[in-house]
């Protein structure tokens, strides 16, 4: 079966034991019913759960001690080591991996949430290119994200005049301007004409950008609450990583999260200004890995088709916290030393969080209370002057 894969998933090779993370560790592994079935009547059916009182959602069984599943070890599910990837269900098979159908074709994309894609994604060229590749398995679930008005060849059309946006040397920040006002533009008018108009509302995009309305200080704090509220309504374990993580971004800004009321305590009133100041010196530095960060999250949601939102401003407007949170990680770096390691951690501790949201009206609902409710402001957010 013939389908259309990035560079990155084309490359990709598990680490295994050297992952610094695991791709089950505190997350419900869902079975899909025709892996299950391989499952009935043999060992293997010992190791499925069930999700809460949802008898239907079969899930993989995990060890209460380690939060792992509980035939993980060594960097590699056992079930994988010792009976193979058929004996996978989708949710383990293809992970990193992610597939979804624009009309007849098949697109396989990755989500950043694993340390190498976000590695391949980040460091590595073309890595959102797309060829054409050949498997014997798609998931057992496959939703088809265009709707009448396209077909296959113009919904990549118009992805790609977004991923291509992408390749030109320009600030970060301006760049998610830009993508924002096209979409903008685009939602004002037919879909059927999407496919010759994207690049062109690209181009035109500057034209149509207000003035930004600053509040630099404010936002990075407001994003900060945003993430941490987020973390505490998925309810899951904030491991080590992503720890570190908000350990920096909180020097950083001079604050300790309280995980009970949520509110940020001032630890440094001081530390927010040198912040701010010494990213306008140095920020010029990340301009590249930003552009590959803002190609991955359009390539890992086929932008503007999949991915959370309902409409094209609420898919940006999503994009653009995903951005304004990852560069608030990057601030807390020592700007002298751009360690690989450091940014894949930041990366991907933060996608690990957000790309396993599966509503996004909790975070679209927090975005306008932040009182980022017009292109004004949120060109402030952005902090593209």
């Amino acid at each position: 079966m013939k389908y259309l894969a990035t560079k990155a998933v084309s490359e990709f090779k598990c680490l295994l034991g050297d992952c610094p993370d695991t791709c089950c560790k505190g997350w419900s592994m869902q079975l899909d019913d025709t892996t299950f079935a391989k499952y009935k009547g043999t060992e293997l059916e010992n190791a499925v759960d069930y999700d809460g009182s949802n008898q239907e959602i079969r899930v993989m069984k995990r060890d209460p001690k380690t939060d792992y599943c509980v035939k993980f070890s060594d960097g590699i599910c056992k079930i994988h080591e010792e009976k193979g990837a058929e004996m996978l269900g989708d949710a383990c098979n293809f992970y990193p991996r992610v597939t979804r159908k624009l009309g007849d074709e098949h697109v396989m994309t990755a989500t950043l949430s694993c340390p190498e894609i976000a590695r391949l994604m980040l460091f590595e060229n073309d890595a959102t290119h797309i060829t054409e590749n050949e498997t014997d398995r798609f998931p057992q679930t496959l939703k088809n994200y265009i709707s009448e008005e396209f077909d296959a060849a113009a919904a990549l059309k118009i992805h790609q005049s977004f991923l291509d946006a992408c390749d030109e040397d320009i600030p970060a920040e301006h760049l998610v301007a830009r993508i924002y006002s096209a979409s903008q533009s685009l939602s004002y008018i037919n879909k059927n004409e999407w496919k010759d108009a994207t690049a062109f509302m690209i181009k035109m995009a500057d034209g149509k950008l207000r003035p930004p309305e600053n509040d630099d200080s404010g936002n990075l704090y407001k994003i900060l609450q945003i993430f941490s509220g987020i973390i505490h309504a998925t309810g899951k374990n904030r491991n080590e990583r992503l720890m570190e993580v908000l350990g920096g971004i909180e020097r950083a800004l001079g604050v300790k999260i309280d995980w009970e009321t949520l509110n940020l305590a001032q630890t440094d009133p001081k530390a927010i200004a040198k912040t701010l100041e010494n990213w306008q010196m140095h920020k010029s530095k990340y301009d590249e890995i930003l552009r590959h960060y803002i190609k991955s999250q359009l390539s890992f949601a086929t932008f503007p088709f999949a991915g959370l939102g309902d409409n094209l401003p609420e898919k940006c407007k999503i994009i653009i916290f995903r951005f304004t949170l990852t560069r608030l990680g990057l601030m807390a770096l020592p700007h002298n030393n751009l360690a690989q390691e450091e940014i894949v951690k930041i990366v991907q501790s933060i996608s690990r969080i957000l790309d396993h949201i599966g509503d996004p009206k909790l975070l679209l609902s927090l975005f306008e209370q932040s009182g980022w409710t017009n292109d004004a402001k949120i060109r402030g957010l952005l902090m593209d002057s």
